[in-house]
């Protein structure tokens, strides 16, 4: 059909239909990318003009890992308060008419806020910083991911049931309610043991 298509002249018209119909199914993905590109083109513009970037992967940070004795309960209703917080405010950017927009906005902060801290980590350690950012929103971010995504998809879905809509809520408080005990118990011995690695 393509090769028809491009025959008799069209091929412009096909990339571009292929194109868009692309970015259309993978809208989630690609949202999230270009948030890590600016986050990224920011902090090496940030360094080379020596401005303020995070700090969170220096040593110092790495060492409390191993230096103190963490109290995780009281950390993960910490984390409890913090990440159900985000989770009230994508529901109620789901409430507006201006949802989908407010979504994506908010996955291209996500996005930038990664980009920006792979960055400094890379910066700190070199090629083996990709490994410290992995291995430290790993498992929770897979979880957190996840649930995102469902939400997201839901606000591009068009005459969900109420039925339906409950069942993608329950799910997304599953998921990030069990994001926030890994995050809570498991990533805090995962940067344990790395930084004895490291150091």
């Amino acid at each position: 059909w393509i090769w028809n298509v491009c025959k008799m002249g069209d091929c412009v018209k096909t990339k571009r239909f292929l194109m868009q119909n692309f970015l259309l199914r993978h809208r989630f993905a690609v949202t999230f990318f270009a948030g890590i590109c600016i986050g990224t083109g920011y902090a090496n513009i940030a360094y080379r003009y020596q401005a303020a970037l995070p700090e969170i992967y220096n040593q110092h940070y790495l060492s409390a890992y191993a230096d103190i004795t963490m109290n995780y309960y009281a950390l993960w209703k910490y984390i409890i308060r913090y990440r159900f917080r985000d989770l009230l405010l994508i529901g109620m950017m789901g409430l507006t008419a201006f949802r989908r927009y407010l979504i994506t906005v908010y996955i291209v902060y996500l996005g930038i806020c990664a980009g920006m801290l792979v960055s400094t980590s890379v910066m700190y350690y070199g090629l083996a910083g990709i490994g410290l950012y992995l291995a430290s929103v790993v498992p929770q971010y897979i979880l957190y991911g996840t649930a995102l995504y469902f939400l997201y998809q839901m606000f591009y879905v068009h005459h969900l049931t109420g039925k339906n809509v409950l069942m993608i809520a329950a799910i997304a408080v599953i998921l990030v309610g069990a994001g926030t005990y890994t995050e809570a118990y498991c990533n805090p011995l995962i940067l344990k043991k790395l930084y004895g690695y490291l150091y």
